[in-house]
């Protein structure tokens, strides 16, 4: 229940969050030797990787899925209303003859 908590909690506070960290590589950064900054590592893999561990990847992979689908059903108007007529008549109540 703990863990279900705190990714509640760094879900609703990501972007403060986001910007600590980014604030922390930064630091950690500077303080090592010029030559060695290369040695890091990508700030935007390590970025990923922690936002991964903070939060639900899945939840933020539909959420992109779905703003991806409404864009694409707002582009494509015709198919949009075709889809929905074609679902619309597919889960209409039928009536059984009985003869």
């Amino acid at each position: 229940m703990r863990k279900l908590f705190r990714r509640i909690h760094h879900w609703l506070n990501r972007n403060r969050l986001e910007r600590e960290l980014d604030y922390e590589m930064t630091a950690h950064r500077e303080m090592m030797p010029p030559g060695r900054r290369d040695a890091f590592g990508n700030t935007l893999r390590l970025h990923d990787e922690s936002r991964d561990v903070w939060g639900w990847l899945w939840f933020d992979h539909l959420r992109q899925d779905l703003v991806y689908a409404a864009r694409g059903f707002t582009r494509e108007r015709r198919f949009t209303l075709s889809a929905i007529l074609r679902f619309l008549s597919r889960s209409a109540p039928r009536q059984q003859c009985l003869a």
